[in-house]
């Protein structure tokens, strides 16, 4: 008998145990961005939501009766303490949508999300507002939601699938495989091929719904088109469909007793929230699904089954488990060579006068930078800054900044773009506080967006300034330094002096006569208050 279900869960086990931690995490990944375990999710979802009524304010609230109450007192009390609770949530969800952030592309976000309650017509509509002006109709965002969501579906969700069964493929017997194996599909440029057959089977599926007792059918039949096309994927949808009808002909019903015989799994995987499911029961139970593909797939090939050529990845038919990686230079779709990109030494030692050259290049790129966003937005040129020379020397103190303070992290590519958003933070809020100290006067004002800190600082524009600087840390600033090194350390130092006793001249006079007008500093004067973080 091929569908022995013991033998099958005994070798699903024996598999999980070898590739333990990386079957979590694949499974994980499927649950979370593509879509899969629909059990686990729904527990999950369900553990999220708040009760209605929290137990220990329940408990207070009947605590609080005498023993002597009547029930009809006991049954009043209980409904104004349920309706009090009622009242103090509703009147925070109350005050959290009141929050409307009024400038920047983050708030147009935001005030769409929190209004629609849907993250993609939230951003739909933001992205309508901000392009064209809030022309486009409801319905246009509506149905745009929609395609994006089911595109969204066909060619990320359903093709990760196909690269979790590649992985459990692979490490059943190569137990060296990389859980990076997930993204096999999109490495070997099947994305659009693969989406074509998954519309293709979806469509089968809806068609045979209609006939209901046929979708529970049909869907044991097609029940192997995704390990099908994790070995294959070179095959079109039909081809898929039909071998998988034929593997699975005369085991339908095993796999459906396959299933029940997980039953008890399912109960415990919702008891735990999901926790089991996550943990074990997932990619357990692919593991016994892996086991009933390569049993039927062997029964194919040594039938000769019609299809059954497809079935042509030799480097699975291996009975021995190795703790080597799964041979990729033998398999019969060659992974395209990557493209080569530039490659940059970001791991530099700055001269001091480079570093000098690199504060007045980018100071002139932010200066550059602010004057073409009111250029464009006002259709008028504006000499930002306080300055009145073609610097904003903010721009490179926070340029020089990072790559010094920053320069033990860059080996750590994720926290050093954190770090770089908290020295602009400091740079720029610290900034702002000397100029309104000082002069009385604000050179910018983010009151109004998303998180901001005083008007000092923002969310939206501390990201920003993070990309910056991390495409400064890692390309801009290696290559400043490489044309610089061409200029010679005497020329290199002739040109920053001079520069710098233009900046001090400039300097000395901004000191008595800071640059200020309209689309500079028309902002209104303000006394400094108690730091007040905009959240809502």
């Amino acid at each position: 008998m091929i569908f022995n279900r013991k033998k099958i869960k005994t070798t699903g086990k024996q598999t999980l145990r070898l590739n333990y931690r990386k079957y979590v995490i694949v499974c994980l990944i499927v649950l979370l961005i593509g879509g899969g375990y629909t059990g686990t999710r729904d527990a999950l979802f369900s553990a999220a939501e708040p009760s209605v009524i929290p137990e220990e304010t329940t408990q207070t609230t009947l605590d609080r009766l005498p023993s002597s109450a009547k029930n009809s007192q006991a049954v009043d009390d209980f409904v104004k303490g349920v309706n009090d609770i009622y009242q103090v949530r509703n009147d925070t969800l109350t005050k959290m949508r009141a929050y409307k952030p009024t400038r920047g592309i983050f708030a147009q976000f935001f005030n769409n999300i929190s209004s629609s309650g849907d993250f993609i017509s939230g951003s739909l509509n933001a992205i309508n507002h901000i392009a064209f002006k809030g022309q486009l109709q409801e319905g246009i965002i509506i149905y745009a939601a929609l395609l994006i969501g089911i595109l969204f579906s066909l060619f990320v969700a359903k093709i990760l699938g196909v690269g979790e069964k590649r992985v459990f493929l692979e490490s059943r017997r190569y137990t060296g495989t990389k859980m990076e194996r997930i993204l096999f599909p999109f490495q070997i440029r099947r994305v659009l091929k693969l989406g074509l057959a998954f519309i293709r089977l979806e469509i089968y599926n809806f068609l045979w719904m209609l006939t209901v007792i046929g979708a529970f059918i049909k869907r044991y039949s097609y029940y192997l088109v995704p390990y099908i096309l994790a070995e294959n994927p070179n095959i079109t949808g039909k081809e898929a469909i039909a071998l998988s009808r034929t593997m699975m002909n005369g085991h339908k019903w095993e796999m459906c007793k396959l299933e029940l015989s997980f039953m008890g799994w399912y109960i415990l995987n919702s008891l735990s929230f999901g926790l089991v499911g996550i943990f074990y029961f997932n990619p357990y139970k692919t593991c016994c699904e892996t086991e009933v593909y390569m049993l039927l797939r062997r029964e194919a090939i040594t039938k000769n089954l019609p299809g059954s050529n497809l079935l042509n990845d030799v480097c699975l038919d291996p009975e021995m488990v190795v703790p080597e990686a799964y041979p990729v230079h033998e398999y019969h779709l060659p992974i395209p060579k990557q493209r080569e990109w530039l490659k940059i030494d970001y791991n530099v030692n700055y001269p001091i006068q480079h570093l000098i050259l690199i504060f007045f290049s980018f100071a002139f790129v932010g200066w550059v930078w602010e004057v073409s966003l009111h250029l464009v937005a006002d259709g008028v040129f504006v000499n930002r800054g306080v300055l009145f020379g073609p610097w904003l020397p903010i721009y490179g103190a926070g340029s020089v900044l990072v790559l010094i303070l920053l320069r033990p992290f860059r080996h750590n590519h994720l926290l050093t773009f954190f770090l770089a958003i908290l020295v602009c933070g400091v740079i720029e809020y610290g900034t702002s506080y000397f100029l309104d100290m000082k002069f009385h006067t604000k050179w910018w004002d983010y009151s109004g967006y998303l998180l901001n800190i005083n008007g000092r600082v923002c969310l939206e524009g501390l990201l920003v300034f993070g990309l910056g600087c991390y495409a400064i840390i890692y390309l801009v600033a290696p290559l400043l330094e490489s044309l610089f090194s061409h200029l010679g350390r005497r020329l290199g130092w002739i040109i920053a002096t001079i520069l710098i006793a233009l900046f001090l001249t400039d300097l000395v006079h901004s000191h008595f006569h800071p640059n200020k007008g309209k689309g500079i500093t028309d902002y209104q004067s303000h006394t400094i208050k108690k730091m007040d973080i905009s959240i809502g």
